[in-house]
């Protein structure tokens, strides 16, 4: 089921840990805009013959756009591609979701929103430089039934230095008092060169301890699988019939297109990658020039990253699908490779996929390298 991406790599402010592509000079979100709508024609031919049924708009912040942006966005990829969404998404933030925007959002037809609480704790919102309160962040769920989505995932992130499990199942809690269908659940990563990433070097912070940030992942799963929620994906957690479907196909290995600063592309068979530069990539579309990079994936690339995708889920690894590209002797070592993992029981086998065994997902990249050729 192929999708649609859409960055938007535009910010409020820029929150110490994160690394995507964003800027926060907002005068230059028009000329974005129609750089996006003016790719999303360039492309369209390459893609005529495939029918997309999801699309998902991320950043960046979306939920800053102007209605008239988002409309005029959403106008140009519904005119260029053969889309009939079963889901479209858009990221947002607590302080943009207002009653006005919440019911213009619903009139583009967006379905489904991404909200990005991260914590309900004052103390983290102000450290990791957040744009909303703990107070935005209720009132937004709240905003959101109020309008009438009946689909919105909550971001919720653990980990903070100096984070107690007690202030952890804090937020879990007030979480599932606003019954959100859908629970994004990470722990937070050090990426380099964010303001984060300067604090822990020049000792301003300590990062969490591993064995507290396991603690905290296996507590919320039992948390949440105890209320209703299925852990789908090792950060995910839906209640029945609420998977996030445009995330799923990344998992599966679904071929997808990315347009905007930043976005990538995968068609199965070669990756794209546009330039992460928002006056760069807008020039290169004005110019005619090139404004992406790709790449052929060979085999083993390609397998090895349907195993990294593969594993993070409940549905596992496709084993017929992997198998089939590899040579004869890479098929008899990774064969038995995956026979030592069960013996372990780190994986179990169900019918032709292999699936980690779920005490094993919080260290599941490391399972995941031992299964790549």
């Amino acid at each position: 089921m192929p999708g649609i991406y859409i960055h938007i790599p535009y910010c409020h402010k820029a929150c110490h840990y994160c690394n995507f592509h964003f800027s926060t000079n907002l005068k230059t979100i028009n000329s974005t805009v129609e750089a996006i709508c003016h790719e999303a024609g360039l492309v369209a031919s390459e893609f005529s013959q495939v029918h997309f049924v999801t699309l998902y708009i991320g950043g960046g912040t979306p939920s800053l756009l102007h209605p008239g942006q988002l409309k005029k966005i959403l106008h140009s990829v519904r005119e260029n591609f053969r889309l009939t969404s079963q889901e479209t998404t858009l990221e947002a933030n607590p302080e943009d979701l207002l009653p006005e925007k919440l019911e213009e959002w619903l009139g583009l037809g967006i379905d489904r929103l991404s909200i990005g609480i991260q914590t309900f704790d004052e103390q983290f919102l102000r450290q990791f430089n957040r744009n909303h309160t703990s107070q935005q962040a209720f009132d937004a769920l709240k905003q959101a039934r109020r309008a009438g989505f009946l689909k919105y995932n909550v971001d919720l992130i653990f980990g903070f230095p100096g984070q107690s499990m007690d202030q952890w199942l804090s937020d879990l809690h007030r979480a599932i008092d606003l019954q959100p269908q859908h629970l994004s659940v990470y722990s937070l990563t050090r990426e380099e060169g964010t303001a984060f990433d300067y604090m822990v070097r020049r000792r301003m912070i300590q990062e969490a301890d591993e064995g507290l940030m396991a603690e905290m992942f296996f507590a919320a799963r039992e948390l949440l699988t105890s209320t209703g929620y299925q852990q789908y994906e090792i950060s995910n957690y839906a209640l029945p019939g609420y998977h996030a479907l445009h995330n799923s196909n990344y998992w599966k290995g679904e071929p997808y297109i990315g347009l905007g600063p930043s976005a990538h592309s995968y068609t199965g068979t070669h990756r794209r990658w546009n330039i992460s530069n928002n006056a760069l990539y807008e020039k290169s579309l004005a110019n005619g020039e090139k404004w992406y990079e790709e790449e052929l994936l060979t085999p083993e690339i390609h397998f090895n990253e349907l195993v990294i995708t593969g594993i993070r889920t409940i549905w596992g690894i496709d084993m017929d699908r992997c198998l089939n590209l590899l040579r004869d002797e890479q098929k008899d070592q990774w064969l038995k490779k995956v026979d030592q993992l069960i013996e372990k029981n780190q994986l179990k086998k169900e019918k032709n996929h292999i699936i980690l065994h779920p005490d094993y997902l919080f260290i599941s990249d490391r399972i995941a390298i031992e299964l790549m050729v």
